[in-house]
């Protein structure tokens, strides 16, 4: 009996951190593992259509962007910075108050 367990002991694979990985290049890798790369795409997109599409919003908010007349890209990238002048402006104009007071009693007392 001690002599069986020692042969299945031996004929056992090794622990999964003492395997012997072998070295392949990285297509061999992506090439075995596709459908699990195909199950991960849809997660990728989402993640990206809802996480970085929205910085151009927030980039738009720094920048003198008037729509209107040429490629979207073009105007986007060319488009003077101005930083912080449009919050300054909408700040002091007094719209701001107006805004907020509207938006406080539609939260509030509706």
């Amino acid at each position: 009996m001690e002599t069986a367990l020692k042969v299945e002991r031996s004929q056992s694979s090794p622990p999964i951190g003492k395997r012997n990985i072998r070295k392949s290049n990285i297509w061999s890798r992506l090439k075995e593992q596709r459908l699990l790369f195909l199950l991960m795409l849809p997660a990728v997109i989402v993640m990206f259509l809802f996480s970085y599409l929205p910085m151009f919003g927030l980039y738009m908010a720094f920048i003198n962007y008037s729509p209107g007349g040429g490629s979207f890209f073009q105007q986007f990238f060319k488009t003077e910075f101005v930083g912080f002048q449009w919050f300054s402006y909408f700040f002091t104009n007094g719209d701001f108050y107006l805004i907020m007071r509207i938006r406080w009693h539609k939260a509030f007392y509706r």
